[in-house]
């Protein structure tokens, strides 16, 4: 009996024991299958999380590339705007240009060509009719306007050109001086019939580089003007001051000289700045115009300065070839 008591003992410990080991192998395989849940569901986390990130990431690039868009198509018309403010300013200016151009056609070379045509035709009818010094006066006053009518001519035809862009500039390098005298030589005589004595101090051997032609314009209607508005007996100095890549030409008079108000729109074409001569000669304001344009083509600088009954100075500045 007490050895079948003993046996039964020791099997129920060996159940026991099996029984833990049992409970214990469920126990680790629990955790195995909770620890591989949970790293799952960890994983799914990171993934659910990337992908969240990703998208909105994503979305963000396209918000951020629609907004840069946007962005561009708003300064797109933004410019387009600017654009089209300078294109209606420069209409602007281009109908005052074109109102000033046909006013100086209908009164500037109409007035001369009645002048010239009234006293021709005098002199055929009437030729006989008048003395030796009233035929002459009347030729004289057709020469003069004929003159007059001539320079308003080159200078529209000129500025006709220089708003179609039709003119060429060639630069190219002269000597200053014989491209002055070059210059004005057409209007000594107009220089001798007011007495005026005129100086050009430049010496030879200064060269500049600059588009011949256009530079001759700006000249002869800076000397012209110069004539235009100067008293009988006065005087007229050309004179230059060298820089270290410019040089800078002076234009200066002993005559009427401008107001300040004057000077402001001297360049100008919608001021319509005109004025006539101390002999009664009339004055535009074109060539002051035509030699702005001139002398940015050329990459210089024009300007004036004067007082009432001091004269007049005009400067322009060229490139200096040293």
């Amino acid at each position: 009996m007490a050895e079948f008591d003993k046996e039964q003992k020791i099997k129920l410990e060996k159940e026991l024991i099996f029984q833990q080991a049992e409970n214990a192998r469920l126990q680790l395989i629990f955790k195995y299958r909770l620890a591989l849940v949970s790293s799952i569901l960890l994983l799914l986390s990171g993934m659910l999380f990337v992908y969240l990130f990703l998208r909105i990431r994503k979305k963000n690039a396209t918000l951020h590339k629609q907004h840069g868009l946007i962005n561009e198509q708003k300064n797109v018309i933004e410019d387009n705007f600017e654009k089209l403010q300078i294109n209606e300013t420069k209409l602007h200016k281009l109908n005052a240009s074109k109102d000033k151009l046909f006013s100086i056609i209908a009164h500037d070379l109409r007035s001369p060509f009645n002048a010239i045509l009234g006293f021709s035709n005098e002199l055929i009818e009437s030729y006989d009719d008048y003395d030796h010094n009233q035929r002459k006066e009347m030729i004289s006053v057709i020469s003069a306007s004929s003159e007059s009518t001539l320079f308003l001519l080159e200078n529209l035809l000129s500025w006709a050109r220089a708003q179609s862009e039709s003119i060429q500039i060639r630069k190219e390098i002269h000597d200053l001086k014989l491209l002055i005298d070059e210059s004005i030589v057409p209007y000594y005589g107009s220089a001798e019939l007011k007495s005026l004595l005129v100086q050009n101090t430049i010496p030879e051997g200064i060269n500049i580089l600059a588009d011949k032609e256009t530079i001759k314009v700006v000249i002869s209607n800076l000397f012209s003007n110069a004539v235009k508005f100067s008293n009988k007996d006065g005087e007229i100095k050309i004179s230059h001051k060298r820089n270290e890549t410019t040089v800078e030409i002076c234009i200066a008079d002993s005559g009427i000289g401008m107001s300040p108000k004057i000077i402001d729109g001297l360049f100008s074409i919608e001021s319509g700045t005109q004025r006539k001569g101390t002999s009664n000669e009339k004055g535009t304001g074109l060539g002051l115009i035509l030699c702005q344009e001139f002398m940015q083509m050329n990459k210089g600088k024009i300007w004036a300065e004067s007082e009432v009954a001091k004269g007049s100075r005009f400067y322009f500045t060229l490139p200096l070839v040293t």
